[in-house]
């Protein structure tokens, strides 16, 4: 007998009090069951390979090797930015003494060139051997590879368009089939479509995100020896490698925080494709902003507010936060509009403003590249010469105060000195030149600072509360170091004669203790650490089920209704919120959704068992109740995995029996659904009382069977916690 399914139903009253007058119509779309969840607990999922979208309860069989303090965690940070890539590690213990935690601080990665970060760069060669980070920039000089074969910029290239058409991916870069068929299952497990997605520059940066990963692993067994983890020269050997005594691995993935819930997404499913166990996307300036306040403070900070205002070498990032409790410290974040928390107008682009006005500046080009060959250069074509002038700036922007002359040095420059060429190799660039190239970003950055500071005013204002301001402007980043773009800040935000607040707010640099490039990296480790660090989370996308519930037929389409056979009533599958976008506790539990569902024995499958099925919902864009749930305007899309019962006939057998007007009899079961957030972790409930009806009195729960299944919402939650 084919398999059936039983409908869901939420009546306002039990199906025997309802009128029978309604005419028949049905056109629900079918569902079909992804997996089944059994009662016994599922088998330990390994560290290695792709993650499962597997619903069901988890639990840790954690093996310790015969220490006084075992591996209990190992925290990691990967800090895959626009120009450099930065990694921070936390190892946490177990005291087997006294049945604690001990950490440690974080801990910075060294890389193969012996520094804390490492360029952010791949090339492939001959037989699609990978070169990666500064051994690029050796094979270069080797001539082993060309420049048009190196690929740069790479999370640019999946969060911006415009960074994609200036730099974009190597041309006849072809991905192989297999690698095709991971991508696109990491993609489904995160509840993409491949078709919405270059599958070229997933590969490049998901490979690129493998190897530094696997690099790190290497890292920690050279630096921690008494972990007693192998030290491979193969990093690929890392691939299929778990660490002994199975401690949990937890990889921190900073990215723009203005970035959407599909952007964020796509470094996940980067993530699982590249072999990356538990990876979860955090803010930049967020993961900035709690290293800083973790580490760099010791005088009271209790409900003071501050924006961090994170300028990198991609992306210009900010976010406002109140400090709510100082031990343990515990911030929360003041939600600013979404269209001024990100900007690609970082530091690169303003290398990009100014190579753009030398080079246009030059009429004759074909001159200029002779000269440079005539003197022996390696410049050789326009390219190449812009990406020298690129790093001749990046060098000296630096020390610009807004009065300067810059002068490039570049050997083999020919003497043209009205196209800024000043002859002995050099290119000068007068202040206002200089100034004209930091005007576009400076100008976007000033607007996303009024904006968020207006924000937080007007917010407070608006609901009666007492009026809030922004305490401190805190600047991090890459680019936080250029004096003449802090000092612009400070100008109107500091200094009173350009400031449209009506009070003062400091900008200042992060203290010793917080400065440098690894800001990002600390905090981002630090957040998945110690989880107590936020006291409330802000869910970006909302999650609903699909009820069929009596409705005002004419408010939906006609394709959207169907007869209940239960009880004749018209009824449309429409949208129930159980969690809507906003700001959550840290612990959140939704109120519980109550329903009933009928069973007829035609309906019983060959094994003697009838199949309940339950489907969680997501949408980006709406959180309404009662919306025909299969409108495909509305965007609403199944989260990978179904929560499954399978009903013995003899668990029937104790369930009421109901009268249809045409079916015959069917047992009746209540059942609720609640859906509980721990953190990153969200948890759906399906409950039936085992004897079908809910108890009038005494303990609800004493008696019942019910399905969890848990979802990581890394993904599609705010990107600042990780507890």
């Amino acid at each position: 007998m084919p398999r059936k399914r039983a409908r869901r139903t939420i009546p306002d009253s039990p199906p025997s009090e309802r009128s029978q007058n309604e005419p028949h119509s049905s056109n629900i779309p079918p569902k079909r069951a992804r997996r089944t969840i059994t009662d016994s607990p599922p088998s330990v999922r390994g560290q290695s390979g792709r993650p499962s979208p597997e619903l069901g309860n988890t639990f840790d069989n954690v093996r310790y090797p015969p220490l006084l303090q075992s591996l209990r965690e190992v925290h990691i940070a990967l800090d895959t930015g626009t120009e450099r890539t930065k990694a921070s590690i936390v190892l946490q213990y177990t005291d087997k003494r006294t049945h604690g935690a001990s950490m440690v601080l974080p801990a910075a990665v060294i890389w193969p060139n012996c520094s804390d970060s490492v360029l952010t760069q791949v090339a492939f060669g001959d037989e699609r051997r990978m070169f990666w980070g500064d051994g690029v920039e050796q094979e270069l000089k080797k001539r082993g590879i060309t420049e048009s074969q190196v690929i740069r910029r790479l999370k640019p290239s999946l969060f911006d368009a415009h960074a994609l058409a200036h730099q974009p991916f190597q041309k006849g870069l072809l991905v192989a089939e297999d690698r095709k068929v991971e991508l696109t299952e990491s993609l489904k497990s995160c509840g993409e479509d491949a078709d919405d997605y270059r599958m070229e520059n997933l590969s490049v940066f998901s490979d690129y995100m493998g190897i530094v990963y696997r690099y790190v692993l290497q890292f920690i067994a050279k630096t921690h020896g008494s972990l007693g983890w192998p030290v491979l020269k193969n990093l690929e050997e890392y691939k299929n490698w778990s660490p002994p005594g199975n401690p949990k691995i937890h990889v921190s993935l900073p990215v723009p925080v203005g970035s959407s819930p599909d952007e964020v997404q796509l470094v996940v499913a980067a993530a699982k494709a590249a072999g990356i166990p538990n990876p979860y996307p955090v803010a930049e300036p967020a993961s900035a902003l709690i290293h800083h306040l973790c580490k760099a403070r010791d005088q009271s900070i209790k409900e003071k507010t501050f924006l961090i205002l994170d300028i990198g070498a991609g992306s210009v990032d900010q976010q406002v936060w109140t400090v709510v409790n100082e031990n343990p410290l515990q911030v929360r974040e003041h939600i600013i509009p979404e269209h001024v928390r990100t900007a690609w107008c970082g530091g690169a682009y303003t290398n990009q403003e100014a190579v753009k006005l030398i080079m246009n500046g030059i009429r004759d080009r074909d001159l200029v590249l002779r000269a440079l060959q005539r003197h022996g250069s390696r410049i050789n074509n326009q390219e190449s010469l812009e990406r020298k002038l690129d790093k001749k700036f990046e060098k000296e922007k630096q020390r610009f105060e807004g009065w300067e002359t810059l002068l490039l040095r570049i050997p083999g420059l020919p003497d043209i000195p009205e196209f800024r060429l000043g002859g002995g190799g050099i290119v000068v660039l007068e202040p206002k030149d200089v100034k004209s190239a930091f005007a576009p970003c400076l100008n976007q950055i000033i607007a996303m600072l009024d904006t968020a500071i207006q924000s937080v005013f007007e917010s407070r204002t608006l609901r009666g509360m007492v009026e809030r301001r922004v305490h401190e402007i805190i600047v991090v980043g890459g680019c936080s170091q250029n004096r003449y773009l802090l000092d612009q800040i400070r100008n109107r935000y500091s200094g009173g004669l350009q400031s449209p607040f009506p009070y003062l707010m400091p900008v200042t640099l992060p203290p010793d203790a917080a400065t440098g490039s690894l800001t990002v990296a600390h905090g981002a480790v630090l957040l998945s650490a110690e989880k107590e660090l936020i006291k409330e989370r802000y869910v970006r996308r909302s999650f609903c089920v699909e009820c069929h519930e009596e409705v005002n037929a004419h408010l939906y389409p006609p394709q959207s209704r169907y007869r209940s056979p239960h009880d004749h009533q018209i009824r449309v599958p429409v949208t129930r919120f159980l969690l809507r976008q906003g700001l959550h506790p840290q612990c959140y539990s939704s109120e519980p959704l109550q329903g009933w569902r009928g069973l007829f024995p035609h309906e019983r499958f060959a094994d003697g068992t009838w199949l309940i099925e339950e489907t969680l919902y997501y949408s980006d864009t709406v959180s309404q109740d009662k919306l025909w749930i299969h409108d495909h305007v509305l965007g609403i899309r199944a989260m990978p995995g179904t929560l499954n019962f399978h009903i013995s006939t003899e668990e029937a057998q104790r369930f009421p029996q109901e009268q249809s007007p045409t079916d015959g009899p069917y047992y009746y079961l209540d059942y609720e659904l609640i859906l509980t957030l721990d953190g990153h972790i969200m948890t759906f409930k399906f409950i039936i009382p085992r004897t079908g009806r809910w108890p009038t009195h005494g303990d609800r729960y004493a008696n019942v069977m019910y399905r969890t299944g848990q979802y990581d919402t890394a993904g599609v939650s705010q990107l600042f916690s990780s507890a």
